[in-house]
């Protein structure tokens, strides 16, 4: 391996980030080849179109890892900064450059629309209630905005001058905003509570010009997607979405 890889930085899922010099190495530990390259098209493609993240510099094979290299000054992830709860301005400035990714068309890329009822075909939840979701699914409008998929403040480096970086496009895909905007709301309300979920959401609805009615018809699909592989705190609060839809969690 020509990069060095003993310098962790930090860990995301599946993916651990290492510094060597310039450059920052995220490793997936026996990941098959086409995983870092599914990715890296992801993340190249957000390059081109003008958000910032890192320029990728080389995807490799090597013993039993497979890596994207990124040019990358010295960073750390937005979760070391959030650990314990978020400043205004830090989720103003999160939350605005979603809205920035949602201002791109992504024709090429994988529909959201497929990838969810994949996920709710996989989904715990009772049969009749999976069905519901399906059709309801169906029936959302259909739009190709670029969708991150998985827009957390692990998957966005701050530099050293307060830029933020996004990195983690593996679940990058075209489709409509509001159900990525979903998507972070809910693991926001899950690890920081309902004043912080609820100060994102308002604040998305605002910044990109979304009535909430739009982002709440998303939620119980969204919520059933992420019911798997839960702890039961976590499947109690998703399942109130599953159960009562278009209804927000306020005491959670």
């Amino acid at each position: 391996m020509k990069y060095k890889t003993d310098n962790l930085i930090f860990k995301n899922g599946a993916a651990s980030f290492y510094r060597d010099g310039k450059y920052i190495i995220q490793a997936f530990s026996g990941a098959p080849y086409s995983r870092a390259l599914a990715e890296a098209y992801a993340h190249t493609f957000a390059y081109e179109a003008g958000l910032p993240v890192p320029r990728t510099v080389d995807v490799f094979n090597a013993d039993d890892c497979c890596a994207i290299v990124y040019e990358c000054g010295e960073c750390r992830p937005l979760s070391d900064l959030v650990a314990d709860s978020w400043s205004e301005e830090l989720l103003d400035s999160f939350t605005r450059l979603q809205v920035s990714v949602h201002g791109r068309k992504a024709p090429r890329m994988h529909k959201l629309r497929e990838r969810m009822h994949e996920k709710l075909g996989a989904s715990p939840v009772d049969p009749t209630r999976r069905y519901e979701l399906h059709n309801e699914l169906d029936s959302l409008p259909k739009h190709n905005k670029l969708c991150h998929g998985s827009f957390l403040p692990e998957n966005i480096l701050v530099t050293e001058d307060g830029r933020f970086l996004i990195v983690g496009w593996s679940h990058a895909t075209q489709g409509n905003a509001s159900a990525d905007a979903s998507y972070t709301y809910l693991n926001l309300l899950l690890r920081f509570g309902a004043v912080t979920a609820e100060s994102y959401l308002s604040l998305f609805c605002t910044v990109s010009d979304i009535g909430h009615e739009y982002v709440e018809r998303w939620l119980p699909i969204v919520a059933a997607t992420m019911l798997a592989g839960r702890d039961s705190q976590d499947r109690e609060i998703l399942n109130q979405f599953i159960t009562k839809p278009r209804k927000r969690a306020k005491n959670v």
